[in-house]
This record gives C-alpha cells, sequence and structure tokens, in this order.
C-alpha cells in the first residue's frame, strides 16, 4: 500500500510541474506574440513612411499603439474565451 501512495505522490509532483511548465509557457509565447507585434508595427510603419517620403516617422509612431491596442484587445478577448 505505501508503494502506491508514493506512486501516487509521484504522479502529483509530476502534474504540479506539468502545470507549471505549460503556465510558463503560455507566458513566453505571449511575450514573443508580444515582441512580434511591435515589431511588425514598426516594419509596416516604416516602409509606409518610406514610400511617402515623410521626414518624420509619422505612421511608425501611429502603428505602435493601434497594433498594441489590437495585441491586448485579442488577449481580452482570449481571456473571455477561456473563462
Amino acid at each position: 500500500m505505501g508503494q502506491k501512495e508514493s506512486n501516487k505522490d509521484h504522479w502529483k509532483l509530476d502534474e504540479e510541474r506539468r502545470k507549471k511548465l505549460v503556465s510558463a509557457v503560455k507566458y513566453a509565447g505571449l511575450a514573443f506574440q508580444l515582441f512580434v507585434t511591435i515589431v511588425v508595427a514598426v516594419l509596416i510603419g516604416r516602409w509606409i513612411d518610406r514610400m511617402l517620403e515623410l521626414e518624420k516617422p509619422i505612421f511608425t509612431a501611429l502603428l505602435i499603439p493601434v497594433f498594441l491596442f489590437g495585441f491586448i484587445y485579442r488577449l481580452y478577448l482570449e481571456i473571455n474565451k477561456e473563462s
């Protein structure tokens, strides 16, 4: 009987580790998505600014908050869907 209990404890530890790992991977993925969102906004903004031959990076400055708002809104929808 003692052997079965220790196996349960072993699996319980593994389950706790798995949950922590899943959570860590989820947040790491979220950070990567945020990074990619900002990079894409900068690249598109710079491209538009060059195409329009603007002296100041107006579209770069505008697209970053727009993309961030879209990212946060998508995150909000995803969190509400899970709850």
